[in-house]
């Protein structure tokens, strides 16, 4: 597969972006869009995962809110 590197560091410009409103939102709530486990959180765990799959690390330990939430969600008994 061919590799460009200015997509790449779009893409990386982008995921940052992301995980910083992440960070600011979860800093706010416990979950993704209330106080309570939403769709939201659920979709958000997945495409965590399938990224983890993939062999990315999709949570940069510096946006600890998002890791708390992640170690949070992830051994709720919903979430197996």
């Amino acid at each position: 597969m061919v590799q460009l590197p200015h997509l790449m560091e779009r893409g990386r410009t982008g995921l940052c972006r992301l995980f910083e409103m992440f960070d600011r939102q979860l800093a706010q709530d416990e979950f993704v869009t209330a106080e309570q486990i939403t769709v939201a959180d659920i979709t958000a765990l997945y495409a965590v995962g399938i990224a983890k799959g993939l062999g990315n690390s999709f949570l940069p330990e510096e946006y600890a809110h998002p890791t708390r939430w992640y170690n949070m969600i992830k051994v709720r008994s919903s979430a197996k």
